[in-house]
């Protein structure tokens, strides 16, 4: 049985599950906003439907990386559309969303409240950050969201409440994370 890594009801409720760790990690403190990588949207409407459970909704922020952005152009164009392939750090968020999505499409077009576009050298400065300053090491797909913030992409719009940044894998090759320190 094939099963779609990102438009699939029960892998989206699966990666919900990150909304409530959230939730649980947050203490019960307000959550102002939730910035996280898009893709095929599994992972951002998972972590949307979940957070909807909460008192107070967060704002929901989609970040794409600029060489791997087809959930954005399929949002901003209505409906899904291919774009090429390209290389990009962010290698996992690269490929197709499908033009036969059934699910993830209307999730990330209904839940998620702002989009956040980052280019390749805003990648390696928040995947060289990771390592330097949080001993982390974070493939470039799943360092779009810090790159939003660190690259001043994106500021705060909330009073109240903390502003989450998931950070997802680390599945990145030496060759390519050599690079990257090595790039600064």
């Amino acid at each position: 049985v094939y099963v779609s890594a990102y438009d699939d009801p029960w892998v989206i409720a699966g990666q919900g599950t990150i909304g409530l760790e959230i939730g649980d990690q947050t203490d019960g403190r307000a959550v102002g906003a939730v910035l996280a990588p898009l893709s095929g949207g599994g992972l951002i409407a998972g972590i949307a439907g979940a957070m909807s459970e909460r008192e107070a909704r967060p704002r929901i922020v989609g970040v794409s990386a600029e060489h791997a952005a087809v959930m954005l152009a399929s949002v901003r164009a209505g409906r899904p559309v291919e774009l090429p392939e390209e290389d990009t750090l962010a290698n996992a968020l690269a490929g197709g969303i499908g033009l036969d999505n059934r699910y993830s499409f209307d999730l990330v077009r209904d839940r998620v409240d702002e989009h956040v576009l980052v280019t390749e050298s805003q990648i390696a400065v928040a995947m060289r950050f990771a390592v330097e300053r949080l001993h982390m090491v974070v493939e470039g797909g799943g360092a779009v969201a810090l790159a939003a913030v660190l690259a001043g992409l994106w500021d705060p719009p909330v009073a109240d409440g903390a502003v989450v940044i998931v950070l997802s894998g680390g599945n990145v090759a030496a060759g390519t994370l050599v690079e990257v320190l090595g790039a600064a």
